[in-house]
């Protein structure tokens, strides 16, 4: 919209990093002030002291790289900060990566969408797959950082197996909603999309090559 004159690109970065750098912070004091509590608190069903422990070392290790990489996920970026400030994460530290994933996020997005948008003609219609796009090119690396560790692929698997492959119907269902959605893939602008209605046959039963070099390649892995 700024490329284009409606909006101003200037006031529009200031008031993005603004809101960035301060809404993070906030959900970093409401966690220091809730974290303390929460380690009071007895072991229940719905809480498990012990995750904050390992939630306390994960940030002490990866914290800087979490704060940063956590601005590109949906629904992530919203509990990250949150979770620095139960974990008790150094603040001196969280704002310094916080201010940097503001920089990339609320700086480095507009201005690439602004040149995008002066460089494209009828840049609009290509702005659904960019946006799809960016957020999974953002998911790969935490998404690799997971599935690198075996035992975390083994939950995985028994979580898709009980899931799916232990429930006919609703293996059935998600067969046939995936290979519509790859369909529909095929004639509109989300080309790279497609590859899912090869799942959706496996799901359904009839076997296809697709699957079997992931699972080659999964042997390989492990």
């Amino acid at each position: 919209l700024a490329s284009q004159g409606y909006l101003n690109i200037v006031i529009l970065v200031l008031g993005f990093f603004a809101a960035a750098v301060f809404g993070d912070n906030v959900g970093y004091i409401f966690g220091k002030r809730v974290g303390p509590r929460l380690f009071r608190r007895e072991e229940s069903l719905f809480f498990n002291p012990r995750n904050l422990a390992r939630a306390r070392i994960f940030y002490e290790e990866h914290g800087p790289m979490a704060i940063v990489l956590a601005r590109f996920l949906p629904a992530i970026r919203t509990f990250a900060p949150i979770l620095a400030g139960v974990a008790a994460m150094d603040y001196r530290r969280f704002f310094l990566y916080n201010v940097a994933g503001a920089l990339l996020w609320a700086v480095g997005l507009p201005f690439s969408g602004y040149f995008l948008g002066r460089a494209i003609p009828n840049i609009d219609r290509y702005l659904l797959p960019i946006v799809i796009g960016i957020i999974i090119v953002s998911t790969l690396p935490p998404l690799y950082h997971i599935l690198r560790d075996p035992e975390n692929r083994e939950g995985l698997r028994g979580f898709f197996r009980q899931t799916f492959y232990d429930n006919p119907l609703l293996r059935r269902i998600t067969g046939i909603l995936l290979v519509i959605f790859g369909v529909i893939a095929l004639v509109v602008p989300f080309f790279p999309f497609a590859w899912v209605a090869f799942i959706g046959l496996e799901l359904l039963g009839l076997r296809t090559m697709f699957l079997k070099k992931i699972r080659a390649w999964r042997r390989k892995q492990d």
